[in-house]
């Protein structure tokens, strides 16, 4: 593939030299794409691990929604009561009695995470192996759009849900009011960092294919 390559750039530049000045001048030529390439996949690394993390905090913290009275939270509420996994009570206080919107926020967020994970493997082959490099890039992308979908999916729609429980009457009083608490708005954060990662991931791409740096 070296030869293929170098005789190309020959043809293309019309160099007569020696092939090893040519050899030269090509490793000259290709070695500041390799190195962008490689800043590329670190810097797409960096934000899928940095996604997960944000992932894992949205997932297993109960702020999402927080009711609070003059200023100081009272209650608040996440995607499922995970205190209920210590008293063996999941049943009774989630499966039997969650509607739709809840069961479905805590399935997204549960796939998301999944498929997080398999990213920052995906995204790990694809920094070390070189040699697969180009298939692994292939699969990271897809993966990161694919957790990406999701994790827009539920910004919204929590967003637009998450006070369908609230009491109108209780909200009346004075000093009682209902809002998106700290677990929704890392959401949005976790949201940015994976579209950042598509976008790195989705570059870096490209330059593995026309680069041929699949080695």
């Amino acid at each position: 593939m070296g030869s293929f390559l170098y005789s190309f750039y020959e043809h293309l530049l019309g160099y007569s030299g020696t092939r090893q000045e040519g050899t030269m001048m090509y490793v000259a030529y290709s070695s500041p794409s390799k190195a962008d390439m490689q800043k590329l996949l670190i810097g797409a690394t960096v934000c899928v691990v940095v996604t997960f993390v944000f992932i894992c905090v949205c997932l297993f913290t109960e702020q999402w929604t927080e009711v609070t009275l003059l200023g100081s939270v009272i209650a608040s509420s996440g995607v499922y009561p995970w205190g209920c996994v210590s008293e063996g009570s999941c049943g009774l206080l989630f499966w039997d009695v969650a509607d739709g919107w809840s069961i479905m926020f805590f399935i997204v967020m549960l796939l998301a995470w999944i498929f997080q994970f398999f990213a920052v493997i995906a995204a790990t082959a694809t920094l070390f192996l070189a040699r697969h490099r180009r298939h692994c890039a292939y699969g990271f992308s897809g993966i990161q759009l694919l957790v990406s979908v999701l994790l827009f999916f539920i910004l919204v729609t929590y967003g637009i849900e998450y006070d369908r429980y609230t009491d109108t009457e209780l909200l009346n009083i004075a000093g009682f009011t209902s809002s998106l608490g700290a677990s929704y708005w890392l959401l949005f954060v976790a949201c940015v960092f994976s579209l950042v990662t598509v976008a790195l991931i989705g570059t870096a791409s490209k330059k593995i294919r026309h680069h041929d740096c699949n080695y």
